[in-house]
């Protein structure tokens, strides 16, 4: 990994001028909130996180993140594919076949940018701030920061930025309990998690059971497994059968109505 950054950085020494290029002591993140804490805190700047310029800076970091994301993304996008659409994969018609593959290609670099959008931003307008605002880079800006980085998300499909969400979420709470409990502002309740998982659970039980159409597939399978009852499946197949029941009837009852028209007034 030493070597790979050690050839990124020569590559952009040999297309930059030598002013983008200086030593610089970065600060650890527990140096940074230390500064933070402090009552007459250091203003900060974008040279307490990292040596060069902004832009060498820059340009490592997407020359360094985008073959990562690139393979972390490829094989999800590709583990989707062959999981859920390998009917059309391998469908005969190539209409079918090429635009399952474009859709898979679009996504997967759909999913790739929007993740390497989120470091360049989170970059950029850190390194902006710290050289415009006359505060430095606070704690207030830092939150700033956070809002601008996740505008990318619109990149995604509506399902993605579902899942990104749910994932995102439980993550921000359990960041408002470690916050609190450091103030000391929330006391130590005893199995708190089983606690919240059991209740989630519980709704998400319920509302797989009462309205099916409002819960995800994934999820009624789920809960079908650890609860009981019928997934979306079986109930599409037992609506299915009710209305060929009921097609039936009708058929029947069109026929006896059609044989006692056909039949003669007077015998």
């Amino acid at each position: 990994m030493m070597k790979l950054e050690n050839r990124n950085e020569a590559i952009l020494k040999a297309l930059l001028p030598a002013s983008h290029f200086f030593p610089c002591r970065s600060l650890s993140m527990e140096q940074i909130n230390q500064r933070f804490s402090a009552t007459d805190a250091v203003k900060l700047s974008c040279r307490h996180m990292h040596s060069n310029s902004c832009t060498v800076e820059l340009l490592l970091l997407i020359m360094k993140k985008t073959p990562r994301v690139a393979k972390a993304y490829f094989f999800i996008h590709l583990a989707s594919l062959v999981i859920f659409k390998r009917k059309k994969l391998m469908s005969k018609d190539p209409a079918i076949r090429n635009k399952t593959i474009k859709n898979f290609l679009w996504g997967f670099c759909k999913s790739t940018l929007f993740l390497q959008l989120i470091q360049v931003l989170g970059k950029v307008v850190w390194c902006q701030g710290s050289r415009y605002n006359k505060n430095g880079v606070t704690p207030q800006y830092l939150s700033v920061v956070g809002y601008l980085c996740y505008v990318p998300i619109f990149l995604e499909e509506g399902v993605r930025r579902q899942e990104i969400t749910m994932y995102v979420v439980p993550k921000f709470f359990e960041s408002l309990i470690v916050y609190f409990r450091k103030i000391r502002r929330l006391p130590y309740i005893p199995h708190a998690q089983l606690i919240t998982m059991s209740i989630a659970m519980g709704i998400i039980a319920n509302v797989a059971n009462t309205e099916p159409t409002a819960c995800k597939r994934q999820f009624q399978t789920l809960v079908s497994l650890i609860v009981g009852g019928s997934d979306k499946s079986d109930q599409e197949q037992e609506e299915g059968e009710y209305r060929t029941i009921d097609l039936n009837k009708v058929q029947a009852s069109d026929l006896q109505a059609n044989e006692g028209e056909n039949q003669p007034l007077i015998k």
